[in-house]
């Protein structure tokens, strides 16, 4: 499954990235699919992810919330491609 969204008032792609990995998972949860595998081209995103320590930034706000939607499926895989 592939989605583009558009923000317009940020500038940091990897804030973006992470953005865009949100609402894909939300996507995929309100479509109904509880296994999944996220691949993504952005390795800080990735890497935030598999990450066990807490960031305050937004880009950090995010990826927690990211971790908060996946432990909604019953298997959530994330990969770097």
């Amino acid at each position: 499954m592939a989605a583009t969204w558009n923000f317009e008032a940020l500038s940091d792609a990897t804030t973006v990235e992470a953005l865009g990995f949100k609402l894909t998972i939300q996507f995929a949860y309100d479509m109904g699919f509880r296994n999944i595998i996220v691949e993504s081209d952005s390795l800080n995103v990735v890497k935030a992810l598999k990450a066990h320590n807490n960031d305050n930034s937004y880009f950090g706000l995010v990826i927690n919330n990211c971790k908060s939607l996946s432990c909604l499926f019953s298997s959530f895989l994330v990969s770097h491609v």
